[in-house]
């Protein structure tokens, strides 16, 4: 059964050689390598070549962007070029378990899968690994319903580089990801996967190394940008289900997304934003506020100051929390 791994890169010449030693070094030879260069101006391209040379046996697809156009661009062409019957998307500054394709494959071939998922662990630069079980990144699943919900309320993290997907998912249903969205792209894809996928299964172990840099040194405009990506994800998921039959479970999913994003943009957003994803959520709710199963207290302590009218109270934590993120970068 071949595997194609879709690996985009952008500047990523100080890590791409440990991600791509960990690819080059799996167990499982029945792989195609489909490396998609976004334009970057540095060492990278250098890089890869020097290293397809060490390994000549591998199975490899280059393709280069004539320009910058994005992770989502980026991901979608190299998805174009896979003829495995499943496909699993990596990121250049990470690295991979040396039986992260066997393990994954293995299970697709014994379940017949359309999806499978493991565990995958954050760490920070070079330090050591931080636990793989926190964020729902060490999620079991069990059905289809299940990780769509977790998936959108975010109980499960969104990343592709921990799920195979069965390639004809995505060409059957259309599913492609959406140029520009390039925050949030795995998002976008993967509930469509998970509604369309007839069975899932998981590997209990952790295959996939996530690097992960200090959250607190994120850019205001970063975030900025997120919170565009994410309204933009909501707006997707809203205009797909809307004349498609939800349970209770998954319109409970739904709402969890709306505060979240809503929780963002208080803190985050312009006029704009929060106009915007106050015309998206639901009535809020101490309950719905404290049971949600993502957000940081001080998001519910702006939803909860957004439920009880008081925006003096919300303007005040915000520059509160602002200035206090600004000193810890």
């Amino acid at each position: 059964m071949l595997v194609s791994i879709v690996i985009p890169f952008y500047r990523s010449e100080a890590y791409i050689e440990q991600c791509i030693r960990s690819l080059f070094s799996q167990t499982y030879d029945e792989v195609e390598f489909i490396f998609v260069d976004d334009g970057g101006d540095d060492g990278s391209v250098a890089i890869l070549k020097g290293l397809i040379e060490e390994y000549p046996d591998k199975k490899i697809k280059f393709i280069a962007n004539d320009t910058n156009r994005g992770s989502a661009y980026s991901r979608q062409r190299g998805v174009d070029a896979a003829t495995g019957e499943y496909v699993i998307q990596v990121d250049s500054d990470d690295f991979v378990h040396p039986e992260y394709v066997s393990r994954l494959a293995e299970r697709a071939a014994e379940t017949d899968a359309d999806v499978v998922v493991c565990k995958f662990a954050r760490f920070f630069s070079d330090e050591e690994v931080v636990s793989p079980d926190v964020e729902g990144e060490g999620n079991h699943v069990s059905t289809p319903s299940q990780a769509l919900n977790d998936v959108i309320s975010g109980r499960m993290h969104a990343s592709l580089c921990n799920k195979l997907v069965r390639r004809s998912i995505l060409e059957d249903n259309d599913i492609r990801f959406i140029e520009g969205l390039n925050m949030l792209d795995d998002k976008s894809v993967i509930f469509r996967v998970f509604y369309f996928a007839k069975s899932v299964s998981s590997v209990d172990e952790t295959l996939y190394y996530y690097r992960k840099t200090n959250p607190q040194s994120i850019s205001l405009s970063g975030v900025y940008k997120q919170l565009g990506s994410a309204i933009k994800c909501l707006q997707l998921v809203l205009d797909f289900f809307a004349e498609k039959k939800a349970d209770d479970a998954l319109r409970e999913a739904i709402n969890d997304f709306k505060i979240g994003v809503l929780g963002l943009a208080l803190l985050y957003g312009d006029d704009e934003h929060i106009s915007q994803t106050r015309a998206f959520a639901p009535k809020l709710s101490w309950r719905g506020i404290r049971k949600h199963p993502t957000l940081r207290s001080y998001y519910k302590f702006l939803l909860w100051c957004e439920m009880c009218h008081m925006p003096w109270l919300a303007s005040l934590a915000r520059r509160v929390l602002l200035r206090i993120k600004k000193k810890l970068r």
